[in-house]
């Protein structure tokens, strides 16, 4: 591959050196892209561990159930609406 500071002065060179420069910005941004992925897996996993121990806790303290994602009443009002 030419040098970066060389500037392509054939149509050859010009392509090659657009080829290249994607290139090295696909692989930059995979790159940045595996990088943000492993991140945000890490932090739901954290996120995820937090939510534990703290519907652990207020079940040890006795200030509630354990977290549910919608109760049985909830449930039975959404279904009724979708029949609309």
């Amino acid at each position: 591959m030419q040098n970066v500071m060389e500037q392509p002065t054939t149509v050859p060179e010009l392509m090659q050196f657009v080829q290249g420069t994607l290139q090295n910005m696909q692989e930059k941004f995979q790159s940045v892209e595996d990088s943000i992925v492993k991140r945000m897996n890490e932090t739901g996993k954290k996120l995820d561990e937090i939510e534990k121990g703290l519907t652990d806790l207020m079940d040890h303290s006795g200030m509630g159930e354990p977290y549910e994602e919608e109760s049985e009443s909830e449930k039975d009002f959404s279904d009724a609406d979708k029949g609309r």
